[in-house]
């Protein structure tokens, strides 16, 4: 069964990422997440929407890119 939120352990694990360094992101906001009563959750959907929002264009996009303006 695949879960809408996510608890900063099962986060970290689809991330990669440490706790500590999950906690830290969310200290300076720098993913989305919920804090209702104190306990921190992320909806997934969200997470791989963020992760899509930080694609880099490769070298052949960036130069098309450039070439189409």
């Amino acid at each position: 069964m695949i879960k809408d939120f996510l608890t900063v352990k099962e986060a970290s694990q689809m991330l990669g990422l440490s706790k500590g360094t999950l906690y830290n992101m969310i200290g300076r906001n720098q993913i989305p997440y919920y804090q209702p009563r104190g306990k921190v959750y992320f909806k997934r959907a969200e997470i791989l929407q963020w992760i899509e929002e930080g694609r880099v264009a490769s070298v052949e996009e960036a130069r098309n890119e450039i070439n189409n303006v």
